[in-house]
């Protein structure tokens, strides 16, 4: 897994340091009369109610990455919201289970996934969830909808550090966990994963 890593890191890094930078000249002005100016302009805009919180860059992993190539949802952030499975409510994480996770959006994964599959999952971490309407985990703010209507994908698998694996249709997930264990399993796999499963070059 390491021999991706500067790979997909190096760029993805770069566009996080620039911003810290840029926020960074902001903070730091040494001018006290352009440091006037910008408390001024600060106050302005936060008694403006139409004001909107910029979101901080999320930018894509870099290439060669421990990833399949699936319509620009794999290498980027999954959505980590608020869930309420029974009585218990929070994030995603707190309530069912960081580490590798397969969610879905129509159904529950465990219904395409076969056992062998299932339980090498099981043992490297991961957990599954359907967030549907009908699920047992609620999607208590619609992030995980938004988020699947975004990247028009039923089903995603994300990695422990929370980026996507994979995303695809509900009937790719056998295809997400069975690529994830040649992956992990073979180094030189890993490597070439991207060009030789590509959800979307599927018919």
């Amino acid at each position: 897994m390491l021999d991706t890593y500067g790979a997909e890191r190096t760029g993805h890094v770069r566009v996080i340091i620039d911003e810290a930078v840029a926020a960074g000249l902001v903070i730091c002005e040494l001018d006290v009369d352009r440091a006037a100016a910008r408390d001024a302009e600060m106050k302005k805009r936060s008694r403006d109610p139409d004001a909107i919180t910029r979101e901080p860059p999320h930018p894509r992993l870099g290439e060669p990455s421990l990833s399949i190539a699936s319509n620009g949802a794999d290498g980027r952030l999954a959505p980590q919201g608020r869930v309420q499975v029974l009585d218990r409510l929070g994030l995603f994480d707190d309530i069912v289970g960081g580490g590798w996770q397969l969610i879905s959006s129509i159904g529950d994964p465990t219904e395409v996934l076969g056992d062998e599959d299932l339980s090498w999952l099981q043992r490297i971490g991961g957990v599954v969830a359907d967030v549907s309407s009908a699920g047992s985990v609620q999607d208590v703010d619609g992030s995980y909808a938004r988020w699947f209507a975004k990247h028009g994908c039923e089903a995603f698998l994300a990695r422990p550090d929370f980026y996507v694996f994979a995303a695809g249709e509900h009937t790719d997930i056998p295809l997400f966990v069975s690529c994830l264990r040649q992956a992990l399993q073979s180094p030189a796999q890993s490597r070439t994963l991207a060009t030789r499963k590509n959800l979307e070059e599927r018919p």
